[in-house]
């Protein structure tokens, strides 16, 4: 069984494209999955006026938000076209238009993202931000070893509660 991994992210653009992000998100949306996604356990609105908005959200998703909402759909993008892959499909599954990953919906819609998740249990953390088209920032991090350039070291964790402190998404 997977592991539980809880996040907390900050979305910021047009509340419509938002809603259609986090459709994506928790599997909501009949035509687009964002890979195995994620469950919305607790939303925040902030209306902004002129259509736009700031949404606060924690939630839960199987492994890591890399794997579930970025690998992973990019793996099932890859068997929906080609036919080949790895991914048992059902008739749910195939009958999606398509999967895109977290990255990408943010790309499309114009929607400034922030997200921070930790599985304590398999002593992982991650923190992802993307703005104005761009990723800013892109750290897996494990408490036992370096897993990419620049990543926290086991001693950084050393007593670390994960609790949800959100930097602000300009």
């Amino acid at each position: 069984m997977a592991n539980m991994c809880e996040f907390s992210m900050r979305l910021r653009g047009k509340q419509s494209s938002i809603e259609t992000l986090l459709s994506y998100m928790d599997q909501s949306n009949k035509d687009i999955w964002m890979g195995r996604g994620g469950s919305i356990e607790e939303q925040d609105i902030v209306e902004e006026g002129n259509g736009m908005a700031t949404v606060d959200i924690s939630g839960w998703t199987k492994w890591s938000v890399y794997d579930s909402m970025i690998e992973n759909a990019k793996s099932m993008e890859e068997q929906r076209i080609t036919g080949d892959g790895v991914w048992a499909w059902d008739d749910d599954m195939s009958s999606k238009k398509r999967f895109i990953t977290l990255f990408d919906a943010c790309k499309e819609m114009n929607i400034n993202m922030e997200v921070t998740a930790a599985e304590p249990g398999s002593r992982y953390a991650e923190h992802y931000k993307y703005e104005d088209g761009h990723i800013m920032q892109e750290r897996g991090n494990s408490w036992d070893e370096e897993t990419k350039d620049g990543c926290y070291t086991h001693s950084d964790f050393d007593d670390v509660v994960f609790t949800v402190a959100m930097p602000a998404v300009a």
